[in-house]
């Protein structure tokens, strides 16, 4: 028994565990977009004068916030394009 625990229950808790965690790849759809892209995005959110869904880069746009890192709420009101 090691002598840095005061427990041999201690010794065998998951948070002495002290495996590395493995990162994840983020799929093609959770990449991140270049700036160029999402100020192109938010200017046709503008244009339209209302949010919407981009299909092809799976992101919500609005005019004043621009492309969304979150999904919101009330998705209803973003037309899918």
């Amino acid at each position: 028994m090691d002598s840095n625990f005061s427990s041999p229950f201690l010794a065998k808790s998951p948070l002495n565990d002290h495996h590395e965690l493995k990162e994840k790849k983020k799929p093609k759809s959770e990449r991140e977009l270049s700036q160029k892209t999402k100020d192109s995005l938010q200017n046709v959110a503008i244009k339209r004068g209302k949010p919407f869904y981009s299909k092809k880069h799976k992101v919500y746009v609005e005019g004043e916030d621009g492309v969304l890192t979150n999904t919101p709420t009330n998705t209803s009101t973003y037309e899918k394009i």
